[in-house]
Parts: C-alpha cells; structure tokens; sequence
C-alpha cells in the first residue's frame, strides 16, 4: 500500500486571548488502513458532548452510544474525544476532523486511548449512516458493513484555496510584503547536520519568493531553542511532538486582528516519523525541503488541495515517503499566492529585469539577463497562473538572452489574446514581466 500523508488546517479564533491556527501533516488512509489502525469499529449514535480544556488545546468529548459492532468489544457507551470546541469565551475550530452532531447515526473507525476514543484518520474515519444508508458511499449498512474495503472519495478543489491569514499589515519591504525574520532550531534525532537542515528548511521558503508574487520571506536564523508552538514574538521552525502529523503550522492571530498573523511556528514531528535531506525515493523517510516548501504554503495563508487534478501542487493535500515534487511550485501554487499578494514584475534578485523588446501577430520576443549559468526555466503564464508554454528548460549561461514565443500553447494550439506573463526562474533568482498577445 503506498503510504502517503495528508495536511489538516486548523483554525483557531480566541475572543479575548491570542489565537492559533495549525495545518498539520497526517498519514492518508484507505478504507482497509482505517480498519486496521482501529481498535474498535462501530455503528453509533451521537448522544452528548461536552468541551474542555486538556494542556494548551481543547478538546470536545462526546458520548457515542454503539448500536452495532463491527470490530472489537467496545461497551454500549464510549466517549470520543475530538480536538476544538468552545469553553467560555474561548473557540478551537479544527478542519478535517470529523464533524459529529448529537442524534446522528455513523459508522466511527476508532482507536482506544484509555478513558476515550479518538477517531482513526480524522475525517476520515466517520461515515454519517441516514435512512439506513451511508451517505458517502450509497450502500445499505449490511453492504458497508461488508465492503469496509471501499476507499473513501477525496474532496473536490479548484485551482488553489485561500485562508483569511496574511502579513499584508506588516506593510511593504522592498515593494513586497514580507514575513518578520524566522528562526530554525536545527537540533533534531535524525543525525542531520545544522547546516543541511538549515539549507533544506530555507529553501523550501525560498521556492515562494521566486513566484513573481508581492511577498517575500523575511531572513532566518539559527539558535532558537524551542521545540514547539509557543506564542513569544518568535516565528520558530524546529522539530518536536505535533502528536503523529508529520509537520504542523500554528498560526498565532488577535481578537483585534483576526486574520493579521501575529506569529507563526513550524514542528516536523521527530517522534513518529523520519526525515532526510535528498531523500527523493526513500520509502520509509520524509524529504525535509519537500515538507517544509508545502507548510510554508500555510505560512501565506494557501489552503490545501484534494481533487486529483491538482495531484502535481505543492499545496496537493497528501505527502509520500521520499517524495519531492512538492519542492517546485505549480502553476495552482503561483496563481494563489500572486492572489493575496499581487504580482510583482520585476523581482529583485535579477541584476535586470526582462524586458518586452517586440511583439506582433506572429510572436514576441523577450530579453533578459541572466546572474549565472546554471539551470534555469523560461515560462508563459495566463493570468489565472496556469503554465501556457515553455520557452527553455535547461543549462543557461550567464549574460544576455533574447527567446521569442510563438504565441501557442504546449500542446501547439494557438494562445487566446490577452495578457500573459514570461518568467525566468534559475536555482536562486526570478524575473517576470507582463507581455500582451494580439492576433
């Protein structure tokens, strides 16, 4: 079974206190995973709930009466415990739990804790029974009951999602937004060096800086000692506990300001999983900078994606051991963060920006300067940030270039008119520039 992971967002809005939102990494699970990673499998109904504090979360606990058993031996009453809820003024919503509402009827896949039961997968271990049917596969409960082997249908998404988090209030740096500076605990038990973690870590922020988009992470540092989420004025990258998410993002915001992000802290959960740096094909490790390019994702407010068609983003809402596509952005990845941000044309990282030296009905040519030879990509974007064509993808030498496109599509169909843009990305620098096809 191919092991992959999921991100899970949570939102936090606390009315007289400071807030925390987190995105934490949790492992995918087919139907048979939920079976096998449960304790206890049964047909219940949802008869209370009461909400409460536990550490520094809260957590909603819900009496479940078992009307059937599918696996295990449970007593006729279990209680479920499921992060977020309401204690006075203060409110904990967590996405991509499972959502239980008193007097409903559910299959729940569940894993004994001691004094409670947590739901296997998240959301994904509930299946809401109505009518004597399951609703999310359509079969009768004696079919589901007999086919727990059917996988569960992923959540549909267009393009790129957005959260209601953003730096904008921190004002302009540069011509472009930015995060304040950040910091790394590079301290971690998988025996990799500070420096390659330190590397691995900054660039997954800086794919986001080279997206031709009005915003860019703010320097790092090393030193801080902080293995969790602690709100102290100190945006922390570090590795720690997140409870079994492969990497968690807690994003800290006001009552007087709900979504100005106040900090943001980072943990890859050392105590469950394993990292590496160029793991690419591990099957039993995290690549590091393909983990950290995806949360950072979180850290400018992008949602994360379900639908297959968006399988190649890096904000696609599943990780694999040793995977590391998720290092380079997509064109869904580009159009969501130039939509909170705007685009920037000229970036600052290019000694010269491109530069629009002819069009016509037959093409147009661009020509810009490249800092270094090395590898680098020369792309056509539609304003909606979808990749049109590529115009070179290969070793480029230092010095001055002229690349003329020819108005068409990668498939060879012609380009409707309109605005586009042409962007020069390299292993550390980009530039940008808005060209106009007529016909």
């Amino acid at each position: 079974m191919r092991k992959m992971a999921r991100l899970v967002t949570v939102f936090a809005l606390l009315t007289l206190v400071l807030a925390s939102a987190s995105s934490a990494l949790v492992k995918k699970a087919e139907i048979s995973d939920l079976r096998n990673g449960s304790t206890d499998i049964v047909l219940g109904r949802v008869m209370s709930y009461e909400s409460a504090w536990d550490g520094n979360l809260i957590y909603t606990y819900y009496s479940v009466k078992v009307l059937d058993r599918v696996k295990g031996t449970p007593p006729e009453y279990v209680t479920v415990r499921i992060p977020g809820g309401e204690v006075g003024d203060v409110v904990l919503s967590v996405s991509e739990t499972p959502d239980l509402a008193v007097g409903e009827d559910a299959f729940l896949f569940l894993k004994n804790s001691g004094g409670f039961h947590e739901v296997t997968g998240w959301f994904q271990g509930k299946y809401r029974v109505k009518d004597g049917k399951v609703e999310d596969t359509g079969q009768t409960v004696e079919q589901f009951k007999a086919d727990v082997h059917k996988a569960k249908p992923v959540k549909p998404s267009t393009g790129y999602k957005l959260c209601a988090y953003n730096w904008k209030y921190l004002g302009m740096s540069g011509g472009k937004y930015h995060s304040e500076a950040w910091e790394i605990n590079a301290t971690n038990e998988e025996g990799l060096s500070s420096s390659s973690v330190n590397s691995a870590i900054t660039a997954g922020a800086t794919v986001w800086n080279n997206a031709g988009a009005c915003y860019a992470f703010g320097s790092s540092s090393t030193g801080s000692g902080r293995t969790g989420p602690t709100y102290d004025e100190h945006n922390v990258v570090c590795f720690g506990n997140t409870g079994g998410a492969v990497a968690a993002t807690y994003i800290w915001t006001s009552k007087t300001c709900r979504t100005c992000i106040m900090e943001i802290d980072l943990v890859f959960d050392q105590d469950y999983w394993d990292f590496g740096v160029n793991v690419c094909g591990s099957g039993t490790k995290f690549d590091l900078q393909n983990v950290a390019a995806h949360e950072f994702g979180h850290w400018l407010c992008l949602a994360d994606l379900y639908n297959s068609a968006d399988i190649n983003q890096t904000m696609y809402g599943y990780v694999d051991f040793g995977e590391c596509y998720k290092k380079d952005l997509y064109t869904g990845d580009i159009a969501g963060i130039r939509a909170i941000y705007g685009a920037c044309l000229t970036l600052p990282d290019s000694p010269q920006p491109i530069e629009r030296m002819a069009a016509d009905t037959e093409g147009m040519t661009v020509s810009f300067a490249v800092p270094k030879t090395g590898a680098a990509t020369v792309q056509v974007y539609n304003v909606m940030g979808q990749m049109v064509s590529t115009l070179a993808d290969g070793n480029l030498d230092a010095g001055q270039h002229s690349l003329t496109w020819d108005g068409r599509d990668a498939s060879g169909n012609a380009a409707a008119p309109g605005v586009y843009f042409v962007m020069v990305r390299g292993a550390d620098y980009a530039a940008s520039t808005k060209i106009t096809l007529v016909r």
